[in-house]
């Protein structure tokens, strides 16, 4: 089941310069170019964090979102992790290129209950 069938309704953010990136075909909300205390007010309210070892991630881990699923790449995700002591951060492990595989462990991550 993909986010909206869980009850999850997906929001998008980036920087404007990203806009462009989006695929209209994803059907979900977005918002581009916030403020950097917008966005962090966005994910303080958020009930889950998933995207990639950015600096977003971090600022997931700050405003305490309570589940973090970040999608790494990276051999030693624990030197750079994002810190929380009230967030449920979880490392979903991607490969570089091809990616197979991590789909299925976000989802069975996210059916796990908090």
């Amino acid at each position: 089941a993909g986010l909206k069938e869980r009850g999850y309704a997906p929001l998008v953010v980036g920087s404007e310069s990203e806009r462009s990136r989006l695929d209209p075909g994803w059907g979900v909300a977005s918002i581009f170019g916030q403020p950097l205390g917008g966005l962090v007010e966005l994910l303080r309210r958020a009930k889950v964090f998933v995207g990639t070892d950015s600096a977003v991630a971090h600022l997931a881990a700050f405003a305490g979102t309570p589940r973090l699923f970040v999608l790494t790449p990276k051999l030693c995700p624990d030197r750079y992790r994002p810190l929380s002591e009230r967030s449920d951060l979880r490392f979903i492990a991607m490969g570089r290129g091809v990616e197979t595989g991590w789909l299925a462990d976000l989802s069975a991550a996210l059916d796990e209950r908090p």
